[in-house]
């Protein structure tokens, strides 16, 4: 997380980088996740909480933040070459595009653990939509990339070999533009 961000702040700040991709150098695995048993031992503590404690826990977990796309004018394209889920999936919505491998999958799957998904929820309404978003968040089923990019969730869905070269094709089609320009286009859009 923080590592993250202070990187896409340097990025910001460097007038020589136009445009940021964030993609993953494990071949098979956009993200790391959590530890499975861990997150299920979290939700059985989390449904035994006396009401109290449940409003404290939920005081302390962070305010949503815009992510990573709110830190930096310059455009992000978040290139999925593996399977995504959780927070990995809230990242990659953060970010102002998103290209997948048809081999990959995207996700909201915390329901089957017991409990809601992150802060990535109201960007993924602003995607999809509020009726697909709870489906998708209450099912916990996996969207595969043509539905995803059907639905708005994914900007494009490509074949595996092409997705560097279509992913970097775009990057240099945004590259070429004013980067004064792109920065007033990315805040009025935004806000």
């Amino acid at each position: 997380g923080e590592e993250l961000r202070q990187l896409v702040e340097k990025f910001d700040k460097d007038p020589d980088l136009r445009v940021g991709i964030i993609t993953s150098a494990t071949p098979g695995k956009f993200i790391q996740h959590f530890d499975v048993a861990s997150l299920l031992e979290w939700a059985e503590g989390f449904h035994k909480m006396t009401e109290e404690e449940f409003e404290a826990t939920k005081k302390a977990f962070p305010e949503p933040t815009a992510g990573l796309s709110a830190l930096t004018s310059k455009p992000i394209i978040c290139s999925i070459n593996g399977p995504v889920e959780g927070g990995g999936c809230e990242l990659a919505m953060y970010c102002d595009f998103r290209f997948i491998a048809r081999d990959a999958f995207m996700g909201q799957p915390e329901i089957n653990g017991g409990f809601p998904p992150g802060e990535g929820v109201p960007r993924m309404i602003q995607l999809i939509g509020l009726g697909k978003t709870l489906e998708l968040c209450m099912t916990g089923r996996r969207i595969y990339p043509d539905e995803a990019e059907r639905i708005g969730l994914v900007n494009r869905a490509c074949d595996p070999q092409d997705l560097d070269a279509e992913v970097m094709a775009f990057a240099l089609e945004l590259a070429a533009k004013s980067p004064e320009g792109l920065a007033a286009t990315k805040e009025s859009i935004y806000k």
